[in-house]
């Protein structure tokens, strides 16, 4: 009986390795809490503030090492999931998140809140390369669209819906609620692992650790994220501000040069100067920095100028993660086509759109104008960043992915998550009193607007310098490994396709 029983657990255990949706549902659960985190604490900021005792500054501080844990967690990763095998990193990953999420509701004060949010991101960022590559190469090329909707989902829709969450849960279970929920959903992601996830061996395991990459990027990201932090506090002109900034600015710039010079890099520079990557990658920095700034100074203004809780503020976004949902829509319709580069297009100008609006909206209209603003904003992020990302994953071998994708999310974490705070910090900058009016929080917006119009301008420019019709990806060629889906020549070097 017994040895039956041993005999049909096997066998459910068996069937149950590598099952394509439980693969899914391992990266949504490992990927989603953090990034709901990242915008739902910003509704939430006032009440972790007042029950953890932290300062304002301290607060900024922490939100920002914790992003520059998952921007330098995920490069790190490039480098891990090359040398050691993909199910003991899985484990370990989600208990470390899971430890994060448990640390920062302990009430032991705000040392273990800060070490605890900031092992959350760094853990998340870490799991994005583990668990995410895998999602994608490991299923065969029809399920690549459907894969592709979920993947925009869990990335960029769970930082849309995040206000709305924070603005629901203020009002009912609170921050501990929320973030217990997320160490729960971390221990599933950590058992589902264990069964779905086969024992296989590391794909490069006589690889060397790049060392000097490492090093740059933890100085590219601890230095900017952490000074930027700190700018509301520092203001512009003091040296805690922009002698890190700068400094770790010169760290990321220094990345390209070792690693071009690398005879073994973790970075494939080559690569990632080509051009359909060098496209994708802007586009999915200043796209996702546009979306973060247009949502901090909406914010601003909806709770200091127009008198609205942060609770309230949360909840109205909501358009927010239904204009999500129809982009990820859109993508999984053009994945397969040609019209993949349309739709960013059209997602940058939709985006574009959006920001016009909050620039223009007054008191009277805002009724009307804001809910269809922000699920505009929605469609036009979801319709830019996830499918930016992809372009680039296309352009470059499948064997390559976990590497490139390492990068390319450490560059764009840069962009979307220095832009935002930077502008906001400017409004208040150019105010004549203390806080931001409805004019300097128009002019800021208008700057946003205005990098999203460059970039629109600069990435079709680049794009048709290097084709003459729209590529189709070729996604069975790209799956086997060696070949990209899209062939692309060197960074706007005038090579038609």
């Amino acid at each position: 009986m017994s040895e039956t029983g041993s005999a049909a657990r096997n066998g459910l255990t068996a069937s149950l390795r590598g099952n394509y949706a439980l693969t899914l549902a391992i990266t949504l659960f490992a990927l989603v809490p953090y990034l709901f985190a990242t915008s739902a604490t910003d509704i939430l900021k006032g009440g972790i503030i007042h029950d953890v005792g932290l300062s304002k500054t301290m607060f900024s501080l922490v939100k920002g090492l914790g992003t520059a844990g998952y921007a330098f967690g995920a490069l790190l990763a490039g480098d891990l999931s090359q040398r050691f095998p993909r199910r003991p990193l899985h484990m370990t990953l989600t208990a470390s998140c899971s430890l994060g999420w448990l640390l920062s509701i302990s009430g032991f004060g705000p040392i273990t809140f800060c070490a605890g949010y900031i092992l959350a991101g760094l853990s998340t960022g870490l799991l994005l390369i583990v668990a995410l590559p895998p999602a994608v190469k490991d299923y065969p090329a029809s399920r690549l669209p459907f894969t592709a909707v979920f993947i925009n989902l869990a990335l960029f829709g769970a930082t849309a819906a995040g206000p709305l969450v924070g603005g629901l849960v203020a009002e009912n279970i609170g921050w501990r609620g929320l973030f217990t929920i997320f160490a729960v959903v971390a221990v599933l992601a950590f058992f589902l692992g264990l069964v779905v996830i086969a024992p296989e061996k590391p794909t490069a395991p006589g690889t060397k650790f790049d060392i000097f990459a490492i090093v740059l990027a933890f100085g590219a990201t601890v230095l900017p994220f952490g000074a930027v932090a700190m700018l509301q506090s520092t203001g512009f002109a003091s040296p805690f501000f922009y002698v890190p900034l700068t400094l770790g600015l010169i760290l990321f710039a220094a990345i390209f040069i070792v690693e071009d010079r690398h005879s073994a890099p973790l970075i494939a520079v080559d690569r990632m100067t080509q051009t359909t990557p060098t496209i994708g990658t802007i586009i999915a920095s200043f796209a996702g920095g546009v979306f973060i700034s247009l949502l901090s100074l909406s914010l601003l203004r909806a709770t200091s100028l127009w008198g609205l809780s942060e609770s309230q503020a949360g909840i109205g976004y909501w358009p927010l993660p239904i204009g999500a949902v129809v982009a990820a829509g859109f993508l999984g319709l053009a994945f397969k086509t040609r019209f993949l580069p349309l739709l960013i297009l059209f997602g940058m100008l939709v985006m574009i759109g959006a920001g016009v609006m909050l620039m223009t909206v007054s008191t009277s209209s805002a009724t009307v104008t804001i809910p269809l603003a922000y699920g505009l904003l929605g469609f036009g992020a979801g319709a830019t960043v996830s499918p930016a990302l992809f372009l680039a994953g296309l352009s470059v071998p499948s064997n390559a992915l976990g590497r490139v994708l390492a990068f390319i999310e450490l560059v764009r974490s840069v962009g979307d998550f220095l832009i935002g705070p930077v502008l906001v910090a400017f409004a208040g900058l150019i105010a004549s009193g203390p806080a931001p009016g409805e004019k300097q929080i128009v002019i800021t917006i208008g700057i946003a607007v205005a990098m999203g119009v460059g970039t629109t301008l600069f990435c079709v420019a680049a794009f048709f310098s290097a084709y003459r019709t729209l590529p189709v990806p070729h996604l069975e060629r790209w799956l086997h490994g060696d070949e990209a889906a899209i062939e692309t020549p060197q960074a706007l070097s005038g090579g038609k396709g």
